[in-house]
């Protein structure tokens, strides 16, 4: 009895490299079938007329090719089932990187805007230092005073904002460095998935071309069976 080689091992779609986060990965496959599976029987002949029964028979698989074509789907189904589990951390692990940069990013525009206030109020102040640097009268003197203080409280009060503008900013360098450094790994990881899907799409390919729908001898089938399963 014969049977046809009619199991396809779906491939992984090719999606354009991005090494940027700006793209979320989004490879896509679909679920193999179990490897080794044969197809259903061929089914009686029916009549034929002169010109159908003219059509040369295809050719059976070998044993050799038909023990290639069963270990290719076992491999290729194997393969694509780790693919699709690589794709699923992958696309996790790039979209927390985005979720980190989108707040660091969010951060540095908070003190862009905090270094522009403080350098408003420093100016300010110098304003007022010119102001307060005027000779007064004497009968003006208890309200200089006052004047100065105040003054004196507010420099107080900047150079802590710009300690804790300074420190943030440190704390934002930081954070952007390591920041880097896992996207880049995470781009290297993405380029090394990428080929790997690739190389495993060739091969759905070769299955395609050599295997699918090809003949093959039922008893060839118990053999190579017993052979994998050993």
């Amino acid at each position: 009895p014969t049977n046809s080689f009619a199991m396809i091992t779906p491939s992984l779609q090719r999606i354009p490299l991005s090494l940027c986060l700006a793209t979320l990965l989004t490879l896509t496959g679909a679920h193999a079938q179990t490897p080794g599976t044969p197809a259903s029987k061929t089914p009686a002949k029916k009549p034929t007329t002169t010109t159908e029964s003219a059509k040369p028979r295809q050719k059976l698989l070998t044993l050799d090719q038909l023990r290639r074509c069963m270990k290719l789907d076992a491999s290729n189904a194997s393969e694509g089932a780790a693919l699709r589990q690589e794709k699923t951390e992958v696309e996790a692990e790039r979209a927390k990187l985005m979720e980190e940069r989108a707040a660091l990013q969010s951060l540095s525009e908070s003190l862009a805007k905090e270094a522009q206030a403080i350098v408003a109020e420093q100016d300010a102040l110098m304003e007022s230092s010119k102001e307060l640097a005027k000779p007064v009268d004497k009968s003006a003197l208890k309200e200089a005073e006052a004047k100065r203080l105040a003054h004196n409280a507010l420099v107080d009060s900047n150079r802590k904002r710009v300690e804790g503008f300074n420190a943030q900013r440190t704390q934002v360098n930081s954070t952007r460095g390591d920041l880097d450094t896992r996207i880049a790994a995470s781009n290297v990881r993405l380029k090394k998935f990428q080929d790997r899907a690739d190389e495993h799409n060739y091969n759905v390919e070769d299955w395609k071309a050599d295997c699918a729908d090809r003949p093959y001898a039922e008893a060839d089938e118990i053999i190579v069976k017993k052979e994998m399963a050993r």
